[in-house]
C-alpha cells in the first residue's frame, strides 16, 4: 500500500495506542511506545504530551513526528519510523509537515522581545 500522511493532529494517547496496537507473534508491540512522561531521559520540559503527525500504511501507523507547543517557542518531540519503513523519506516527509503546521500556527515578531511570538 501506498504510505499516506493524514492531515490532522493527533494526540499523544492515539499515537500511543496506535502504535502498541501493532503486535508481534508473542501478542507484544512489535516497537513499543511509553509516554514521554515516563521517560526518564528526556528533560523535564521535553516530557510533556507532544501533538503528533503520523504516517499511515493503510490503518497502520508507521511513524510520527512530535511537537510541543510551550506558547511562545516549540520543542520537538521526537519522531520515529518503523524499521520496515525506514529509507523510504518517511520521516522526511514527516519533518516538513510537523513544521508546516508549526507555521500555519502564525508568528509576530516583536523587536523589544529577544523570542518569536507564536
Amino acid at each position: 500500500m501506498a504510505i499516506t500522511y493524514p492531515s490532522r493532529v493527533y494526540r499523544e494517547r492515539e499515537v500511543m495506542d496506535m502504535w502498541n496496537s501493532v503486535v508481534g507473534k508473542d501478542g507484544k508491540p512489535v516497537e513499543e511506545y511509553t509516554p514521554r512522561a515516563q521517560r526518564g531521559h528526556l528533560i523535564s520540559h521535553s516530557r510533556e504530551a507532544p501533538l503528533y503527525m503520523i504516517a499511515l500504511d493503510g490503518d497502520k501507523i508507521v511513524g510520527y513526528a512530535g511537537w510541543i507547543d510551550k506558547g511562545n517557542y516549540n520543542v520537538g518531540g521526537g519522531i520515529r519510523v518503523r524499521e520496515d519503513y525506514r529509507g523510504k523519506k518517511v520521516s522526511s516527509v514527516l519533518t516538513d509537515k510537523r513544521q508546516q503546521k508549526i507555521n500555519d500556527k502564525g508568528t509576530k515578531f516583536n523587536p523589544r522581545q529577544t523570542s518569536l511570538q507564536v
